[in-house]
């Protein structure tokens, strides 16, 4: 079962705008058995959008068009589609009902131009949309193939996906059970994980999941996809090489799913009613960014000295002058005296540090681009971890950040 993605629009082509709706649209799909193999962007053009529609459906069983359904007249989608099927428009009362209720919601009179919204192809199915003016289309065509016809605007896109379509596609094409798992990890590279993960990698195919390593900086993703009509075997599948796999590499898991360092971090922090503070110098306050992304962060993070001049690691963290004359800010005897003195000046169950060579420039022989020591001080001590992260300075920022966060949980954990 084969879809492709059609996304309209010349704000898309010039870099105006990011086509996230593709990736999403993609993601729902391949829940329900249903793999896009093609994606394509065009303009606002009636030939191009006659062009790519007549190839998608020439090797796809899903068409799904985004974008250049609104009421100006730069948007041609719905004319193109209408004669493309040839059905004329048509009044649909419904629809126009909507629009006209949207806009006495908002106490503004309706513009006429926006009648033109309840104009639909006659002989299409109207998808009503909730959160717009704009209706979705879906277009029955020979074979059992579907063209589905949607607004641009990601909010309105996603609520006719998840509350109509979804469902609509599961039903129509008569889809498989497809469940994933995604564990994440921390603490090792792709081609190092994958041969600590070999054998259990291989033991995959006797259950038909397949594995994919999505790497990003700093974390791992491993996903399981497998596909079938009994969920519950399935289910049972999966869970059991999750389990296989945490016993494995039970060291380098630090969650699932969607979960963030960051959120793993705070719930751990909470069961165990503890509470941080930071001192950051290479990372420039993106920890503290991180942690204070989460929603209700305060009753666990006390807040962040960034101590990026030297003078602010003494004055602020207590640092001996003679640690950053003798070993140098970048060092495991500095990073340990910040990480203890943010703790102490904060009062907080751990304190964490980062101090590095984050690049492009400033780094020697001795200690290269992406040097980093990073350290937790808490009730068990204070440990110290140095990272060798490369020379791209975004990279090693959160790629610092990702490793002290780590460490930082499985310090909570320890204690616990």
């Amino acid at each position: 079962m084969f879809a492709e993605i059609i996304t309209i629009g010349d704000e898309i082509l010039i870099g105006q705008i990011i086509d996230t709706n593709s990736a999403w649209i993609a993601q729902q799909l391949n829940h329900i058995g249903i793999r896009v193999h093609q994606i394509t962007s065009i303009s606002d053009k009636r030939e191009h959008i006659e062009e790519a529609v007549e190839t998608a459906l020439s090797r796809a069983d899903l068409v799904i068009t985004t974008g250049g359904l609104g009421p100006t007249r730069d948007d041609i989608t719905k004319r193109t589609l209408a004669d493309y099927f040839g059905m004329p428009l048509v009044m649909n009362n419904d629809v126009l009902k909507h629009v006209e209720s949207l806009f006495a919601t908002r106490d503004t009179p309706m513009p006429e131009v926006n009648r033109y919204q309840a104009l639909v192809p006659e002989g299409s199915e109207v998808i009503y949309n909730h959160n717009g003016t704009a209706p979705g289309m879906w277009f029955p065509v020979k074979g059992n193939k579907v063209l589905v016809s949607m607004p641009g605007v990601p909010y309105e896109m996603k609520g006719l996906v998840s509350d109509t379509l979804i469902e609509k596609w599961r039903a129509h094409f008569n889809t498989p059970s497809v469940k994933h798992r995604t564990i994440l990890t921390q603490g090792v590279g792709e081609s190092n994980l994958m041969g600590m993960i070999d054998k259990w990698e291989d033991s995959l195919k006797d259950y038909d999941i397949k594995l994919a390593y999505l790497p990003s900086p700093g974390v791992v993703r491993l996903r399981l996809s497998v596909s079938g009509e009994n969920e519950e075997l399935i289910e049972t599948r999966l869970n059991q090489k999750v389990a296989e796999l945490k016993q494995l590499i039970p060291e380098l898991i630090f969650g699932y799913g969607t979960e963030t360092m960051e959120e793993v971090v705070g719930n751990t922090l909470l069961e165990a009613n503890s509470t941080m503070a930071s001192a950051e110098s290479c990372t420039g306050g993106y920890l503290a960014h991180l942690i204070t992304r989460i929603p209700g962060s305060s009753r666990y993070y006390k807040g962040s000295v960034v101590a990026y001049d030297d003078q602010v690691k003494v004055k602020q963290l207590g640092v001996f002058e003679s640690h950053l004359q003798h070993y140098g800010a970048v060092s495991e005897e500095v990073v340990r005296q910040m990480a203890e003195g943010v703790r102490q000046q904060l009062g907080t169950d751990f304190g964490v540090a980062t101090s590095g060579i984050a690049g492009p420039d400033g780094g020697t022989n001795e200690k290269p681009v992406g040097t980093v020591w990073m350290a937790v001080s808490g009730p068990n001590g204070t440990i110290t971890q140095k990272g060798n992260f490369g020379n791209h300075r975004e990279r090693n920022i959160r790629k610092a950040t990702l490793t002290v966060l780590n460490m930082l949980r499985k310090e909570i954990l320890r204690g616990s």
